[in-house]
C-alpha cells in the first residue's frame, strides 16, 4: 500500500525513537552509465521491523511503501528482491540527477543497521560541444570519461576518417580552424569493456571568417577617355557582409556589389578596390583602371618622422620638385632641399616644434598636364610633430605693486598639454584665494625662418591677489608636461616704480616745426608714455603731445615730429615719462626757433623755380602773340578810318596842374557838331566808332589779364609767391604799354595831320586857333573817361608809374 508523504515521515520518526544508532556495516560504490538501470541490495535476514531507504536524509521508501511524489525521479523507483529475502531498491533509466548516496536502514535488537550504496555515473564529455572559432585560429578539443579510474577506448572521427584512437580516460586533439570546417561535425566514441558500454558525443563547427572578395571588370581594365566600364564584386564570408564599398584613392565611390562609370576621363584612372566588411574583418580585391592622366598627389606620414609623397598617375615616371613648408594658414616659410618622394624631418629637443609644424607641400609631375593644362601637381599634409612643450615667450622679470593683483602669464606651444604646476621658488602653489590658475587658447606671433607667423599657443595664467612684500623678489616657475616631455618657464616678480627721466633730450628745427629725439630709460616695469610740453615764448599756455611707447626695453632712441607752428618763432619745450605709478623727473627746458620757410618749400625750391620760370615764359609768349595780333588789327582799323592817335591829339590840348584833362563844355561840342558839314559829321561818327573799338580792346586786355591770373594760380597749385605774381603782372603791363605806344606812335603823325588839316579848311582858322588858345581838347577826341575816378590810361604817368586801371565807360 502507498501512504501519503507526510504520513510516511511521521511513522518513520516514531519507529526510530528510542533506538541506538550505529554506523553502517557496509558501504558500496556502484558505477553505471546514463540510461541504464541499477539495483541496490539490502539483506533482510536480521530485521525486527520495517526497513527504509533514504537519500541524504530524504526518505524514499518505508517498508513496502514508496514515496508518493509527482517528480519524475521518484516514479522510476522500485522495491525488488523480496522473494529472496531482499529489500532492494531499483532505479530505472538512470539520469545525471540520480548520482548520490542511497542508504537502507533497519533495526535488529534495538540497534540500527545501515547499508549504503553510492551511485557513480560514467559519462563521456566533449569540450567544447560547439566550436565557435575564427578562420586561422587554433583550438584544443577534449573528450574524457567523467570518473577517475575508468578507462575506455576513445576514438576521434571527422569526415569519416579516424583522427585518433587510444585506451585512456581522456583524449585531446588540436585543430587549426579554417573556413572549410564551417558547419561540419566531429565525433568522439568511447567503449568501456569493463561494463560493456559504449558512449558517443558529437560537436559541430561554427567558423567565422572575413569575406573573400573577387573583382571583375568589363569590358577591359585599359580604357580611353569617354569609355564606359563596369565593376562587379563577389564575396564569400561568415557572417554575411555588413558593408560593401567601392573605393579609389581613399574616396568611397558607391556601396553595393556593382559599380558603373560612364564617360570616363583621366581622373577615373586608378586602383579601384572593393572592400567587404563583416563582424570578423574585411576583405578586399582591386583592379587597376589605366587612363592617361596627370598624377593625383597626397602626402602621408611614416612612423619614422618621414613624409611620403604619394603620386598616382599614368605614366608613373615622376619628377619631384623641392618640398615646401608653409604655415597652417598657407604662408610660405621655406623650401626644403629635397627633390624626392620621401622627406625626412629631424625632430630634436633643442628645436622648437613651431618651427617644424605646419603644412608640407609636395610638387610632382609626370609630364602629362591636367584639364587646366597644368603639368605640376601638388599635395600636402598638416602636421603637428610630437615633442615636448615650448615656452614661446619667457620674460625673466615681471613687475607689480603692493595691494594690487599681478598676473603672470606664459605662452606655451604644445600639441597636447597633460598637466602643469606653478612654483614660487621651490614651493608648489595651489589654486587658492591667494593664487588662482587659469588658461585659454590664444594666438602669438613668432618669427619662423625670417617670416612673422601667428601660431596657436596656450596662455597659462597665475594671478597673485593682494600683492605683499613677500611676493616680490621671488622666482615663479611654470612646469608644463605632455606625453613627450616637459618644459619650465621662469620669471621673477619685482616691485614696480616710477619711470626714469628721458635722457639726451634734443630738438632740431624743421620748417615750421621741429624734430624731437630722446633716449628712453627704465620704464618702472610698466608701459610708459612720454609727455611732451611746448609753447611759444610769449604764450602762457602749454601744449601737450602724448607719445605712447609700449616697449619694456630701455635705452631706445625715440623721435617725434611737431609741425604746423608759426614760422620764425621761438618756442620752449620739455618732456617727462609717465606710467601707471606716476611721473618721472622733467628734462631741462630747451629753446628752439622755427625756420622762416617751410621745409617742404625748401625741399621743393629748385623744382618750383624751374616750374615758375617755365610757366612765366609760356605765359609771356602767349600774351605777346595775342597782344601783337590785337594791336595789328587795331592799327589797320585806325588807318582805314583815319583815327588820330592819343599822342597826336595831346598836341591840341593842355593838361591841368593835377594831371587830369579838362572837361569839354557840352555846348561847345554840340556847336561843333552842328557847324560841321555833312561829310565831316560822317567822319566824326567813324572816329567815335573807332574809339569804341579801342575801348573793346582795353576790355579784352583786362579780361585776358584776369584769365591769365586764374590759369597761373591753377597750374602752379598755389606754389608761386605773391612777389612772383606781382612781377608777372608788371611784366605783362609793360609789354602791353610798349605795344600800344608802338602802334599809336606809328599812326599818330599822319592821321593827326590829315584830320586837323581837313577840320581847319572846313571850319576856318579861327576855330582852330581858338582851340589852341583856350586849351580845350580837340573836338574829335572822344571824351568817355571818368576823370573824377582815375587817370587817362595813356598819360605818361600812367604808362611809366602806376598799374593799368581802365575805368568803366560813361555813355551819354
Amino acid at each position: 500500500m502507498v501512504i501519503p508523504k507526510f504520513r510516511l515521515i511521521q511513522v518513520y520518526v516514531m519507529f526510530l525513537t528510542g533506538l541506538n544508532l550505529v554506523t553502517a556495516n557496509e558501504n558500496i560504490s556502484t558505477y553505471l552509465v546514463i540510461g541504464s538501470s541499477v539495483v541496490m541490495n539490502c539483506p533482510m535476514d536480521k530485521i525486527d521491523n520495517n526497513p527504509s531507504w533514504s537519500r541524504k536524509g530524504d526518505l524514499l521508501a518505508f517498508g513496502m511503501n514508496i514515496r508518493n511524489d509527482t517528480q519524475l525521479q521518484y516514479q522510476r523507483l522500485r522495491l525488488v528482491g523480496q522473494e529472496h529475502n531482499q529489500y532492494n531498491l531499483m532505479i530505472l533509466n538512470v539520469t545525471q540527477t540520480d548520482e548520490d548516496e542511497y542508504c537502507c536502514i533497519s533495526t535488529y535488537k534495538n540497534n540500527s543497521i545501515q547499508y549504503c550504496t553510492r551511485l557513480k555515473l560514467i559519462e563521456l564529455k566533449i569540450t567544447p560541444e560547439t566550436v565557435d572559432g575564427i578562420d586561422g585560429q587554433h583550438v584544443c578539443i577534449s573528450c574524457s570519461l567523467t570518473k577517475d579510474g575508468i578507462i575506455g577506448n576513445l576514438t576521434w572521427i571527422y569526415s569519416g576518417s579516424v583522427l585518433k584512437s587510444e585506451l585512456t580516460e581522456a583524449s585531446n586533439v588540436t585543430l587549426k580552424l579554417s573556413k572549410e570546417n564551417h558547419e561540419q561535425t566531429m565525433r568522439c566514441l568511447a567503449y568501456i569493456q569493463q561494463f560493456n558500454a559504449s558512449l558517443e558525443q558529437l560537436l559541430t563547427f561554427n567558423i567565422s571568417y572575413k569575406p573573400i572578395v573577387k573583382v571583375m571588370v568589363f569590358p577591359s581594365a585599359v580604357l580611353r577617355e569617354n569609355d564606359t566600364f563596369e565593376l562587379s564584386c563577389s564575396y564569400d564570408g561568415n557572417p554575411i557582409a555588413s558593408q560593401i564599398r567601392w573605393i579609389i584613392d581613399g574616396t568611397v565611390l558607391s556601396t553595393g556589389p556593382e559599380h558603373k562609370v560612364t564617360n570616363i576621363s583621366r581622373q577615373h584612372s586608378g586602383l579601384y578596390r572593393c572592400i567587404v566588411n563583416n563582424d570578423i574583418g574585411s576583405g578586399m580585391d582591386e583592379v587597376a583602371i589605366n587612363v592617361l592622366y596627370a598624377p593625383d598627389v597626397n602626402v602621408v606620414q611614416f612612423l619614422n618622422d618621414s613624409l611620403y609623397c604619394n603620386a598616382t598617375g599614368v605614366p608613373k615616371n615622376y619628377t619631384f620638385l623641392k618640398w615646401e613648408h608653409q604655415s597652417f594658414n598657407g604662408h610660405h616659410l621655406r623650401y626644403l632641399n629635397v627633390e624626392s618622394a620621401i622627406l625626412t624631418i629631424a625632430v630634436t629637443d633643442d628645436n622648437p616644434l613651431y618651427n617644424l609644424d605646419g603644412r608640407y607641400w609636395c610638387t610632382v609631375s609626370n609630364g602629362v598636364p591636367d584639364s587646366n593644362d597644368v603639368s605640376l601637381q601638388t599635395g600636402y599634409i598638416d602636421l603637428n610633430w610630437p615633442g615636448r612643450p615650448w615656452c614661446v615667450e619667457s620674460n625673466p622679470l615681471r613687475y607689480g605693486q603692493k595691494t594690487e593683483n599681478v598676473t603672470v602669464v606664459f605662452h606655451v606651444y604644445s600639441y597636447n598639454i597633460s598637466t602643469y604646476q606653478w612654483f614660487k621658488d621651490d614651493e608648489q602653489l595651489q589654486n587658492s584665494s591667494k593664487h588662482q590658475f587659469s588658461s585659454n587658447i590664444s594666438c602669438f606671433q613668432v618669427n619662423i625662418f625670417g617670416r612673422d607667423v601667428h601660431i596657436e599657443t596656450k596662455m597659462i595664467y597665475l594671478e597673485i591677489l593682494n600683492v605683499t612684500e613677500n611676493d616680490f623678489n621671488a622666482a615663479y616657475t611654470l612646469k608644463v608636461n605632455n606625453y613627450n616631455g616637459n618644459e619650465t618657464c621662469f620669471t621673477k616678480l619685482q616691485e614696480g616704480s616710477f619711470p626714469e627721466k628721458p635722457k639726451d633730450f634734443d630738438i632740431k628745427p624743421h620748417g615750421t616745426g621741429f624734430n624731437i629725439s630722446w633716449i628712453s630709460r627704465f620704464n618702472g616695469g610698466y608701459p610708459q608714455n612720454f609727455i611732451l610740453k611746448y609753447r611759444y615764448v610769449l604764450d602762457a599756455n602749454w601744449r601737450t603731445v602724448n607719445v605712447t611707447n609700449q616697449q619694456l626695453s630701455f635705452n631706445k632712441t625715440c623721435t617725434e615730429f611737431i609741425q604746423g607752428l608759426s614760422k620764425d618763432k621761438e618756442y620752449i619745450t620739455y618732456m617727462y615719462a609717465e606710467n601707471v605709478i606716476g611721473k618721472s623727473g622733467y628734462t631741462d627746458l630747451v629753446s628752439v626757433k622755427t625756420n622762416s620757410v617751410r621745409n617742404e618749400e625748401q625741399e621743393n625750391n629748385i623744382f618750383n623755380n624751374i616750374t615758375e620760370k617755365l610757366l612765366i615764359s609760356l605765359t609771356l609768349t602767349l600774351l605777346l602773340v595775342v597782344t601783337t595780333i590785337l594791336c595789328c588789327l587795331f592799327a589797320r582799323n585806325c588807318r582805314k578810318h583815319g583815327i588820330l592817335s592819343p599822342s597826336a591829339r595831346n598836341q591840341a590840348y593842355t593838361v591841368n596842374t593835377n594831371g587830369h584833362y579838362e572837361e569839354i563844355d557840352g555846348a561847345l561840342e554840340i556847336n561843333i557838331d552842328n557847324s560841321l558839314s555833312p561829310g565831316n559829321q560822317i567822319e566824326l561818327r567813324e572816329m567815335r566808332g573807332a574809339e569804341q573799338n579801342l575801348v573793346l580792346l582795353q576790355n579784352s586786355i583786362q579780361t585776358m589779364k584776369e584769365t591769365v591770373d586764374v590759369a597761373m594760380r591753377d597750374i602752379a597749385k598755389q606754389a608761386l609767391t605773391e612777389t612772383i605774381i606781382q612781377v608777372i603782372k608788371e611784366t605783362q603791363l609793360e609789354m602791353i604799354r610798349g605795344a600800344l605806344r608802338q602802334v599809336l606812335s606809328e599812326n599818330s603823325d599822319s592821321q593827326l595831320y590829315k584830320r586837323r588839316s581837313s577840320a581847319s579848311s572846313e571850319s576856318g582858322p579861327d576855330a582852330n586857333e581858338e582851340n589852341q588858345e583856350t586849351g580845350y581838347l580837340n573836338p574829335y577826341q572822344p571824351l568817355h573817361i571818368n576823370v573824377e575816378s582815375c587817370e587817362h590810361p595813356y598819360t605818361d604817368s600812367t604808362l611809366n608809374d602806376a598799374p593799368l586801371d581802365i575805368c568803366s565807360r560813361e555813355t551819354k
